[in-house]
């Protein structure tokens, strides 16, 4: 509900639904659910207002973890490490980057692997080794079980490093993340 309030610039009564949200999830100790609200609630903020604050999303993950809610954990480490990128917070994202990646390996999360791959293509980009950038999303185009966002970001990177270079490539890149 916060979500759609929000979407419908409705904002302080947003706020309203997911504070009750949170201490709702708090009161009754469900940590899955506080875990999904507290992530929620960023990416409401990343969505809409530009800036999340770490901290909520980092108790998602923790909650998660401690809890063995392997699904949401990925869930988090890859928007712990969007927020990071979208922030210019380089190092954050690769730190977070490389904890998920290990954390989805060591688990057979293979959705939640590819989509931290098209995030460290997107950081290999920022980073400014278009090597890596490009061998990552290249890689990641090549499989048939690629996630959506996973397949955004791929386009992202090689529609964005390809026209920086003036390749025309870009461009075709570009327009295929903007249909996704």
């Amino acid at each position: 509900l916060a979500y759609v309030l929000t979407m419908n610039g409705r904002l302080d009564e947003a706020q309203v639904w997911h504070d009750r949200a949170v201490a709702t999830a708090e009161a009754a100790g469900d940590h899955a659910a506080l875990s999904y609200v507290l992530l929620q609630g960023e990416l409401r903020k990343h969505a809409f207002f530009g800036e999340p604050s770490q901290e909520p999303a980092e108790r998602a993950l923790e909650l998660a973890l401690e809890h063995g809610d392997d699904q949401r954990a990925g869930h988090a480490y890859f928007w712990l490490s969007a927020f990071a990128l979208n922030s210019g917070r380089l190092a954050t994202a690769e730190r977070v980057i490389a904890a998920g990646l290990r954390f989805a390996e060591d688990r057979d999360l293979d959705g939640q692997k590819l989509q931290l791959l098209g995030m460290l293509a997107r950081a290999g980009l920022a980073r400014g080794d278009w090597e890596t950038a490009e061998a990552t999303a290249t890689e990641l185009l090549s499989r048939t079980d690629l996630p959506g966002i996973a397949e955004f970001n791929a386009f992202l990177v090689l529609g964005t490093g390809y026209a920086h270079r003036g390749d025309p490539r870009g461009i075709a890149y570009l327009e295929r993340a903007l249909k996704l």
